[in-house]
C-alpha cells in the first residue's frame, strides 16, 4: 500500500483499530462500524482488502454484498451470493488456500430453492459457514462476515433481520460485521438488546474530507479535471453552508473555467453539479435553464462516442423531470422522464429505464392518463433484461402490479393473466405483496 497516500492512511488506521478492539477479543459475535455516507466506498475497500492474501489482519474475512430485498428473502439471497462467490471468486480461493489448505467445497447442499422459508434458511446458512470453514482449514480460525448490501429496501426490516439472526443460538466460530450512519445510528436497538460481551461499535476519527482534500491538492492544479474536482468541492461546501450567492459565484467560476478546456464531459459534468446544488435553494427556473445547457453539450458529445456523456444524458433528463415535477409543470416532467427512459435503454441501463418509466407512469396517471398504457407496455418489456434481484430492486414488481391492473380495467384479462403467471414464475404467488415493499433509495427521484 502507498504510505504516501492519504486514502491508505485511513485504511491502515481501520486495520489498527480492528486489531487493537476486536481481534483480541474472540467472544465478539457481532462488530458494528460507524460511518458517513462518504467514507462508504473507503469501507467498502478496506473490508475487499481484507478478503484478500494482502490485507493486514490475520483472520478471514468474507464479505457478502448482496442486497436486502425483504426479511423472509435474505437469508436466502446471503446463501445463493455464497456459493456463487466460492465457484467464481478467485480471490476468495487465493486467500483461503494462503492459510496453507487447498480450497475444495462441494456446494450442491446449498443450491437453495425459492420456496424455502425463512428459519430453514437460517439454519442451512449456519450449516453452510461449518461445511466451508471445514472445506477450507480454517475450523480452528474464527470467521469474520462481513454484511455490505449494495441496496436496503427496508432498513427496519434489516435491523429486525440481525435480531431474529442474533436470537437464535449463535455459533461461536462466526463473527458477524455490519455498517452503520453516524447520523441515524439505525442500529441502536438492536446492540442495546444483544449481551454487551459480545456487541462492539467502532467509530473512528477519521478526518474524511481531510484526506480527500489532501489527495486534490496532490493533483496539478492546472488540469481541468483537478479544477473541477476542487470547484465541485468548495460547491458543496456552500451548499451545506446555505450561502446561495457563494454557491452562484463558484457555479459561475466553474461553467467559466470548463467551457476553456473545451472538454464536453467536464463541461456537462459541471452543469449536472452546479445544477443539483441549486434543488437545495429551491432555485427551479435556474436549474432548468442549467440543465437545458448541460443536456444539449451532453447530448453533442454523445453523438461523437463520449459514453460518459452517454450515461449523463439520462442523469441530465430524471434531474429535468425531478425539477419540472416540483415546479408542477407536469406534462414537461412527464416527457423528461419519458425520455430519460429512451435514454437508459439505448445505453443499456435498464433498471434506470424501470425507474424513468415508473416516475412517468406515477404523474400520467393524474395529468396525461392516455400515454399510461403506452409507458406500461414499454416498462413491462424490459422484464427481459433484468435478473430477479434486478426485478426486485428497481421498482419493476410495482410497474408489474400496476400493469395487471390496467388491463383488468381496460377489459383485456388475458394480458393482465399472463403478466400474473410471467411474475408468480419467478416469485411465487405473494409477489404482488412484494410489490407494496419500499423501492431502494437509489431508485427513488433524485432531487438533489
Amino acid at each position: 500500500m502507498n504510505e504516501h497516500n492519504p486514502i491508505a492512511h485511513l485504511v491502515t488506521k481501520l486495520q489498527q483499530t480492528w486489531i487493537k478492539e476486536v481481534s483480541s477479543n474472540e467472544e465478539l459475535a457481532l462488530v458494528r462500524w460507524m460511518i458517513s455516507p462518504e467514507e462508504a466506498r473507503l469501507y467498502e475497500g478496506f473490508v475487499h482488502l481484507e478478503s484478500t492474501p494482502q490485507g493486514a489482519i490475520p483472520e478471514v474475512f468474507i464479505v457478502l454484498m448482496c442486497p436486502f430485498v425483504s426479511k423472509g428473502s435474505f437469508t436466502r439471497d446471503l446463501i445463493q451470493t455464497w456459493v456463487e462467490m466460492a465457484e467464481k471468486d478467485q480471490k476468495t480461493k487465493e486467500a483461503l488456500n494462503a492459510h496453507g489448505n487447498p480450497f475444495n467445497w462441494d456446494t450442491t447442499p446449498f443450491n437453495i430453492e425459492k420456496t424455502v422459508k425463512e428459519e430453514e434458511a437460517k439454519s442451512l446458512f449456519f450449516e453452510l459457514i461449518d461445511s466451508f470453514r471445514k472445506a477450507s482449514g480454517i475450523e480452528d480460525t474464527l470467521l469474520n462476515v462481513v454484511l455490505m448490501p449494495y441496496q436496503i429496501a427496508d432498513i427496519q426490516a434489516y435491523g429486525k433481520w440481525l435480531e431474529a439472526l442474533y436470537s437464535a443460538e449463535f455459533p461461536t466460530y462466526l463473527r458477524c460485521c455490519i455498517f452503520d450512519l453516524k447520523e441515524e445510528r439505525f442500529f441502536d436497538p438492536l446492540m442495546k438488546q444483544l449481551d454487551p460481551t459480545y456487541v462492539k461499535t467502532l467509530d473512528p476519527d477519521l478526518d474524511y474530507q481531510g484526506a480527500v482534500q489532501q489527495v486534490m491538492r496532490s493533483g496539478n492544479p492546472s488540469q481541468p479535471g483537478v479544477k473541477l474536482q476542487r470547484y465541485i468541492y468548495q460547491m458543496s461546501q456552500a451548499t451545506a453552508a446555505k450561502n446561495l450567492d457563494k454557491l452562484n459565484q463558484l457555479g459561475t467560476s466553474c461553467l467559466k473555467e470548463m467551457r476553456k478546456s473545451r472538454e464536453k464531459v467536464l463541461l456537462a459534468t459541471a452543469h449536472i453539479a452546479y445544477a443539483g446544488m441549486l434543488f437545495h435553494f429551491k432555485a427551479h427556473l435556474q436549474i432548468q435553464d442549467l440543465l437545458r445547457q448541460g443536456l444539449s453539450i451532453t447530448q453533442n458529445g454523445a453523438r461523437e462516442g463520449d459514453v460518459t456523456c452517454q450515461a449523463l444524458v439520462l442523469q441530465y433528463y430524471n434531474f429535468l423531470g425531478s425539477s419540472q415535477q416540483l415546479s408542477k409543470k407536469y406534462l414537461p416532467a412527464i416527457n423528461s422522464y419519458r425520455k430519460g427512459a429512451e435514454a437508459a435503454i439505448e445505453a443499456g441501463q435498464y433498471m434506470q429505464a424501470v425507474n424513468s418509466f415508473r416516475l412517468a407512469i406515477d404523474l400520467a396517471k393524474k395529468y396525461q392518463a392516455e400515454a399510461v398504457p403506452e409507458f406500461l407496455e414499454k416498462a413491462f418489456s424490459l422484464k427481459d433484461h433484468l435478473n430477479e434481484d434486478e426485478i426486485k430492486l428497481s421498482g419493476f414488481l410495482m410497474l408489474a402490479k400496476t400493469y395487471c391492473d390496467w388491463h383488468k380495467y381496460k377489459g383485456e384479462p388475458q394480458k393482465a393473466v399472463e403478466a400474473d403467471n410471467n411474475m408468480t414464475s419467478l416469485f411465487g404467488s405473494s409477489w404482488r405483496s412484494m410489490a407494496e415493499e419500499p423501492v431502494p433509495e437509489e431508485f427513488q427521484p433524485n432531487y438533489a
